[in-house]
């Protein structure tokens, strides 16, 4: 089953690329250069011009829309222009990443052109579509550990490979298609944890400290797992633990944070010496505001990412792969789903304690994305997000899947489960063929 997803979801990501070959609004072009130059033996500072090879990936395969009433120079005039001509001055803003995810994109991306003459960008594409693919693939194995039947685990990855903003990412060069393989990785270190009751710390901690040098953002389903792991240390008795376990849970939350927490700022310290001093990125203001000291404007965003699903404000997708079913169904179908499950989880779960810890770690992951993304904006560039887009909690969403496996799991619901994700599926890869009149 593993494999059949695996083939579903590059499958999608083939129909995705044929329908879209313009660049990603999600700032593909800042990840085309990093991805590029690293590949090159040069990891970028934020702020420096965008290369050739983004710049000419920008004008020629095109972007719907102007930014900022700019557009990029044609693609004939690529080389006559400098870097400042292309919108946001033609800079890279996104070098504050971890380097690894773009380092693998790249040489991918470079030894694919070579053998095929497909491009460097298309081979960058394919992938983040087999990161994707693996990702979901690696999430049913995930579900599988928590004792759920192959067709409700297969059901519950389907349903995140067709949430629109985990789809969307195997379609463009972002490292926004690690999610999955971090959701799932969370998934699965719940499942040591908390069924096979695996307390040992040093797995954890070193799959906390790969997901962060790949994306930090993706921390956000292992943080929620470590959470779990806080609260059944606090409570043994209500997590299935005993009192003489409290002792290893709470290492492995201690060493797992400094996992996270040392990864990030060793990477960063290293990255913002290299950045010039007073550097404000050009895309500053695009969608943040200068952080005042008023805690209650930041406050009021933290719960925005519940809606995970939402068009236009929680997903993107190059306009020829949107339509009015996809956005209808997302808006009013999905939307509902994600909100209820993890709540009707904690209520169906009452008597498993096991199951209860993953519903919880799925009820908290979008806050705990919020808190993430505006922590690190406020410490960076001492702004916020006006709205916090929850594609930032996408890295959760593999939580949300497994839960709904568990809850699912039943005789007659794995197969309702089943069907609601194949819908899902079917609404997504039909979606670059149908139109689109909303706005």
């Amino acid at each position: 089953m593993a494999i059949v997803l695996i083939v579903l979801s590059v499958a999608w990501s083939i129909n995705a690329m044929y329908h879209a070959p313009q660049l990603s609004r999600l700032d593909e072009w800042t990840y085309i250069d990093y991805s590029w130059k690293i590949s090159a033996g040069h990891i970028p500072v934020r702020g420096e011009a965008l290369g050739l090879e983004a710049r000419t990936a920008w004008s020629c395969r095109g972007m719907e829309g102007a930014i900022r009433k700019v557009v990029p120079p044609a693609c004939s005039e690529v080389a006559s222009h400098a870097a400042h001509d292309w919108p946001f001055n033609g800079e890279n803003y996104n070098a504050f990443h971890p380097p690894f995810f773009f380092l693998f994109t790249g040489l991918f991306g470079r030894a694919f052109a070579f053998v095929t003459g497909a491009g460097f960008v298309t081979g960058a594409r394919v992938f983040c579509a087999l990161v994707l693919a693996c990702g979901i693939a690696a999430l049913y194995l995930a579900i599988r550990a928590w004792r759920v039947r192959p067709v409700a685990a297969f059901a519950g990855a389907l349903v995140v490979l067709a949430t629109p903003a985990v789809a969307a990412s195997g379609t463009m060069v972002h490292s926004e298609s690690a999610n999955a393989l971090a959701g799932a990785a969370a998934v699965w270190i719940g499942a040591r944890i908390f069924v096979q009751h695996k307390l040992g710390w040093a797995v954890p901690s070193l799959v906390a400290l790969a997901i962060t040098l790949t994306r930090v953002v993706s921390t956000v389903g292992i943080i929620c797992v470590l959470a779990m792991v806080a609260l059944s240390a606090i409570f043994p008795k209500a997590g299935g633990f005993g009192r003489s376990d409290r002792r290893k849970l709470v290492t492995i939350v201690v060493v797992g944070l400094i996992a996270i927490f040392g990864g990030y700022f060793a990477w960063s310290m290293w990255q913002n010496a290299r950045t010039p001093t007073g550097y404000v990125p050009a895309i500053n203001g695009l969608s943040t505001s200068e952080f005042t000291g008023q805690f209650a404007q930041v406050i009021g965003t933290l719960i925005a990412p519940y809606g995970i699903t939402q068009h236009p404000y929680d997903w993107y997708m190059q306009d020829t792969l949107v339509s009015d079913v996809l956005i209808g169904w997302s808006n009013n179908v999905l939307y509902w789903f994600y909100i209820a499950l993890p709540w009707v989880g904690l209520l169906a779960f009452l008597g498993d304690s096991a199951r209860r810890l993953l519903a919880g770690s799925a009820a908290i992951g979008p806050f705990v994305a919020a808190v993430v993304v505006q922590g690190r904006e406020l410490l960076t560039n001492h702004s916020f997000f006006r709205v916090l887009s929850g594609r930032y909690a996408m890295a959760a969403v593999p939580l949300f899947g497994a839960t709904a496996a568990a809850l699912f799991d039943r005789k007659i619901l794995r197969w309702v489960l089943l069907g609601f994700g194949l819908a899902s599926y079917a609404v997504v890869m039909a979606s670059p063929w149908l139109p689109l009149t909303a706005g």
